[in-house]
């Protein structure tokens, strides 16, 4: 009889899923800095998913966080649908990848609000991650359901909205 030796993971996937699970399984629960210290020592497989350049991390932390103060900024709107005012809030620096205007910046909400063709970009946008929630909730059913409701509703209020614009 043969020994076979378990497949080693080859791929970034396999590895980051395997790696993962390994650590899930040492300590029973998955949290970012239990990974960052498992993959400390230069030979765990994650080490080099990990910039460990203390200065360079720094840096890139800072633009983290700048990102992070960008899109804590919201702006009140208010809305008539179906005779009914609303009030919300948005976020005023909208990702220029959105309408189509490049990566790595942000553009002022008004600015699509004031541009049809933007705004036809924004909405293709948000169909698109729509879509993309749908996919990564369909299998659960309880979570499906909901997502199909919040669709009916929301195609309810825009039908509503086109018959009384």
């Amino acid at each position: 009889m043969t020994n076979l030796e378990p497949l080693q993971p080859t791929t970034k996937i396999e590895i980051v899923g395997t790696s993962l699970r390994s650590i899930w399984e040492d300590r029973g629960r998955l949290v970012a800095e239990d990974v960052v210290e498992a993959a400390s020592p230069e030979d765990h497989p994650l080490h080099t998913f990990f910039e460990w350049d203390d200065t360079e991390a720094a840096h890139k932390y800072r633009v983290w966080q700048a990102g992070q103060l960008i899109r804590s900024v919201k702006i009140l709107v208010t809305a008539n649908t179906n005779g009914d005012i609303e009030d919300f809030k948005i976020r005023e620096w909208v990702p220029a990848r959105s309408v189509g205007l490049g990566r790595g910046h942000y553009i002022p909400e008004d600015q699509i609000r004031d541009h049809p063709e933007q705004q036809a970009r924004l909405l293709r946008q948000l169909r698109r991650d729509l879509a993309a929630m749908k996919r990564r909730y369909e299998h659960m059913e309880f979570y499906a359901r909901e997502l199909q409701r919040f669709a009916a509703e929301t195609a309810g209020e825009e039908t509503a909205g086109e018959e009384t614009g």
